[in-house]
């Protein structure tokens, strides 16, 4: 239960910032490796790249020194004494004179194929690895991106001549479902110490531990509480993977509508945390909810998470669409599941352990100022990532409105103003005065004064995984 201490608050805040900040990778190209068996000394290794959105010109490999752009292919030194010859691209490569750099450019608009023959022997294995460095165009714009692999060249056992082993982006799947649950769990563990679900865990533990018939029905009803809690946030994870297919969440990420909507919705939630007003839900639904909650029945323990769930709306909001929008930019169809119940998951623990362990609700910390710090500080963070968002638009339709300059002239004020807030300089309105020192004068905590050092290390971090944007002419 260390972990619900104040002092490890903020240190959750910027471990999920960096977690979602990985969310806006785009996914223009993607990749699928195979490889098979040519004679008893070669293998054909191939390497597939998929343009996934019409208007890209994907660069060729570099032929000729003159290329302008192009793509390379780097094996590492270990996997280099197993190449056989040149790599050979087989795909419709075009060639044009690009207008804006007024060169020749050799690119493909669909898919290519790039085969490297390796001198494996029948009788052998090997690990080939390496890195696949590549350009392309996106209207008036040359992203450039990497891409490692690492491909496991099996013995015949597993390698056939008819039927090649195909290795699609299945470690950036299964990786990425691994980042989707720890996502929603440290989004989780921050939604838990907001103030309208933090100050309800000793209230909810004795509820069940004191109005049970004995200790193991209370700990029985905590933990049937937690389970239902986990079961609702996962349901509503499966509904979000029901509603967004991999395409339509593909087709969502790279939309207009879809980054001005996330926008809005960041800076009105960004705002919301900030004390300017509160996100609630119509209280009806929560008073109709609550009249059907008791201990009595798993049916009413049932409604009593259900009820949780309903009113922490107004904390759980931000989190929750962050997290949706994490799993339309992840394109993974199993991510809405596993993304939220890993959120779930977060949530009900602490109910759960808290049952088992009644004393240790006596070391935690508090309900007091310190909420509110985290509820604020999530706000401006809100507040920064929104202008990722909008960026995004910005690019794609060249309005220059968040050139270099002034994108990271917000970042630098929005930060500056939580550096001041953290230091007590600037006060909200549900802040608590500072604590008095015994001569009666408010003074900064150790934790207080440094963690301006600790935000600006994470706004670096979030900045060069989220917020970096190219330099323009």
């Amino acid at each position: 239960m260390k972990f619900l201490n104040k002092y490890l608050a903020i240190l959750f805040i910027f471990t999920l910032t960096t977690i979602v900040s990985l969310a806006q990778d785009s996914t223009d190209v993607r990749f699928s490796f195979s490889h098979d068996r040519i004679d008893k000394n070669k293998v054909a290794l191939t390497i597939t790249a998929h343009v996934l959105k019409s208007g890209i010109d994907l660069y060729a490999i570099q032929k000729k020194p003159e290329d302008a752009v192009f793509t390379q292919i780097n094996f590492d030194t270990t996997s280099s004494k197993y190449l056989n010859g040149a790599i050979d691209e087989k795909g419709n490569v075009q060639t044009k004179t690009d207008a804006t750099l007024a060169l020749p450019v050799n690119f493909v608009t669909d898919s290519i194929q790039w085969v490297q023959q390796l001198n494996i022997a029948e009788n052998d294995s090997a690990v080939i690895k390496g890195k696949i460095a590549y350009i392309y165009k996106s209207g008036e714009e040359f992203p450039a991106a990497e891409k490692e692999f690492s491909i496991d060249i099996k013995t015949p056992d597993a390698v056939s001549v008819t039927s090649p082993v195909i290795q699609e982006d299945d470690n950036l799947n299964k990786s990425s479902l691994w980042e989707l649950f720890l996502a929603g769990l440290v989004a989780g563990f921050i939604a838990f110490i907001m103030p309208c679900i933090y100050a309800l865990l000793p209230i909810t533990v004795g509820f069940f531990t004191k109005r049970s018939k004995n200790r193991a029905t209370g700990i029985k009803n905590a933990v049937l509480y937690s389970l239902s809690i986990i079961f609702i946030f996962t349901a509503i994870g499966a509904l979000v993977s029901l509603l967004f297919t991999e395409k339509t969440m593909y087709e969502l990420s790279t939309s207009m509508g879809f980054n001005l909507f996330v926008f809005v919705l960041f800076v009105v939630f960004g705002i919301s945390l900030l004390g300017a007003f509160e996100i609630t839900l119509p209280a009806s639904w929560s008073t109709k909810l609550d009249s059907k909650a008791n201990s009595n029945s798993f049916g009413g323990i049932f409604f009593m998470a259900l009820v949780l769930v309903v009113v922490s709306f107004s904390c759980t909001s931000a989190f929750i669409s962050s997290l949706i929008v994490y799993i339309v930019k992840s394109g993974n169809s199993l991510g809405g599941v596993v993304g939220f119940l890993g959120f779930g998951l977060a949530i009900a623990l602490p109910f759960a352990l808290g049952a088992f362990f009644p004393s240790v609700l006596n070391n935690i910390a508090k309900s007091g100022g310190w909420l509110n710090s985290v509820k604020v500080t999530m706000g401006f963070l809100e507040l920064a990532m929104a202008m990722k968002f909008l960026s995004n638009v910005d690019l794609q339709y060249h309005w220059r409105l968040l050139d270099f300059e002034v994108y990271l002239s917000i970042w630098i004020v929005i930060f500056g103003l939580l550096g001041l807030y953290l230091l007590g300089k600037l006060r909200l309105s549900h802040d608590d005065q500072l604590p008095k020192n015994s001569y009666g004068l408010p003074y900064l905590s150790v934790t207080r004064l440094f963690s301006p050092l600790q935000l600006y290390h994470s706004q670096y971090i979030l900045y060069q995984a989220c917020g970096a944007r190219p330099y323009r002419e």
